[in-house]
């Protein structure tokens, strides 16, 4: 995975985000396992909105999850 310092900053991302849009009608175990992968290919930048979803894509964020194991992710 190619990463990206975001400039006057110390983050870096991931050159490719996972867009969670379309997430919340997904079941809780689909979205872990996207997630998962998403996180094993390196991926660690996950855009987010209000609008998604109804704001239900941001209601209990697998990346912030106690199931998914910890690890250093950038939501947008």
């Amino acid at each position: 995975m190619e990463y990206y310092k975001l400039p006057q900053s110390d983050l870096t991302v991931s050159k490719i985000a996972l867009g969670c849009m379309r997430i919340s009608n997904k079941s809780v175990e689909e979205v872990e396992e996207l997630v998962k992968t998403a996180l094993d290919l390196g991926i660690n930048f996950f855009d987010h909105a209000d609008i998604y979803g109804g704001g239900k894509s941001e209601e209990g964020s697998p990346p912030c999850s106690p199931q998914i194991p910890h690890f250093k992710s950038r939501i947008s």
